[in-house]
């Protein structure tokens, strides 16, 4: 089923600046309208950036079995330079800037809408736009960060809401969706990964074979509901239910989760764009050093480390703002 993917992680990340962003929002709507393409300005110029450095990187480890797939190949500068700022070549660990610059470019014309309490008039042209995605992520995802958009920018008024019912509503609800998504969580890993597990002779039964067909059978079956791409109803259905049960608990259990937790994940939500960047070389440099196959002790650790050393980056990271800021104001310019 595959409903895990990395892409989601960018969407769904704490900023621990909501109540900054959410002041914005109460400011003239020509001021937000000019931060927001801004930011997708800033998008726009990282993806160009981080493209060409992971390019660059792919001719000097060219043959290196650890490399990303997909590099640059024989091409001529220019037209590099051009499919590269057209968005027709991207490539990297941080493909994803691309839709976000696009959809933070349009973003003005939502908070335009909510502001005006048109919010049914901007999830029916969201929902719309999906429908005729087909396989294009931009027209696909934006579904999404629409409704994040929209979460966003009523969540007080949700959680309002769900505090006003009675205790055993809500209790009801909340064991139903966690158990529902712990269900569904563990459905997801033996479909994706039982199969092979089993193939690999890790049981002696005689109907582990048929045992593992049924699985990939089922997966096969199962996969085309929950494709990332096309982002068909069942996983946006089943992403809605993840994350709010994530979000509940989190929310409920908040003080604990920054006692304990706070020291990582505080500092990487505050810094979303510049952990997002620093996970992409880590993720991308990584795998060129290490063998083709690791065992699950070692891949734990590797894992572990990852997330430390992009930790310790973001927290001690030098200032990429200036010479971007520059970009951006010769970008205006030009």
């Amino acid at each position: 089923m595959g409903l895990c993917s990395r892409r989601i992680l960018f969407l769904i990340r704490h900023d621990g600046r909501l109540g900054v962003w959410r002041k914005r929002l109460q400011a003239p709507f020509k001021s937000v309208a000019k931060k927001l393409l801004r930011r997708s300005l800033s998008l726009y110029l990282w993806c160009i950036a981080t493209t060409l450095l992971f390019a660059l990187l792919a001719l000097l480890f060219a043959g290196n079995p650890g490399l990303k797939s997909g590099g640059i190949g024989e091409i001529s500068f220019l037209s590099l330079i051009r499919e590269v700022t057209t968005f027709q070549f991207v490539y990297g660990w941080a493909d994803f800037l691309q839709y976000y610059a696009v959809f933070m470019l349009f973003s003005p014309l939502a908070i335009w809408l909510l502001r005006h309490k048109l919010w049914y008039v901007f999830i029916a042209l969201s929902v719309l736009i999906w429908t005729q995605s087909g396989t294009n992520i931009y027209l696909g995802w934006q579904l999404l960060f629409s409704l994040g958009m929209l979460f966003g920018f009523y969540r007080t008024h949700v959680e309002s809401f769900i505090s006003e019912q009675n205790r055993w509503l809500q209790r009801t609800g909340l064991i139903t969706l966690t158990s529902f998504t712990l269900v569904t969580v563990v459905a997801s890993f033996v479909f994706t990964f039982g199969g092979s597990f089993l193939a690999k002779g890790v049981s002696s039964l005689s109907f582990t074979p048929a045992l593992s067909s049924a699985i990939d059978s089922t997966n096969s079956s199962l996969v085309r509901h929950f494709d990332k791409d096309s982002l068909p109803t069942l996983r946006i259905l089943m992403f809605g239910c993840w994350f709010f049960t994530l979000y509940i608990w989190v929310r409920r259990h908040e003080r604990t989760v920054k006692q304990y937790a706070g020291w990582l994940l505080m500092v990487l939500g505050r810094n979303s764009l510049t952990t997002y960047l620093m996970h992409s070389i880590v993720v991308f440099i990584l795998p060129l050093f290490l063998p083709a196959q690791t065992g699950i002790v070692v891949n734990f650790l590797i894992t572990t480390a990852a997330v430390l050393a992009v930790w310790l980056a973001v927290k001690h990271q030098p200032n990429f703002k200036q010479p971007l800021q520059k970009l951006q104001q010769l970008a205006v310019r030009t």
